[in-house]
């Protein structure tokens, strides 16, 4: 059995049965890094509410449309 669940899911469900449980996804919001904090203070900035939190889907996007953008930008050099 698989069990996914992101941070903002967790925040509306009881978490006591879950404790001691571990979690496993690609992004947490909690993790603390000057990279993470950046890109979530731009997320709050964007949707003008500090308590909405940010997902994995949400970081990967993130991440893909700015290599995106760069591969745009070094085509564009090139030609």
């Amino acid at each position: 059995m698989a069990f996914s669940v992101g941070e903002e899911e967790l925040s509306g469900l009881d978490a006591k049965p879950l404790v001691g449980h571990l979690a496993a996804w690609n992004y947490f919001e909690s993790i603390s890094t000057p990279g993470n904090k950046a890109f979530i203070d731009r997320w709050h900035t964007f949707i003008k509410n500090p308590k909405r939190t940010t997902n994995d889907p949400m970081e990967a996007h993130f991440i893909g449309f700015n290599l995106w953008v760069k591969a745009v930008q070094k085509a564009e050099r090139q030609t």
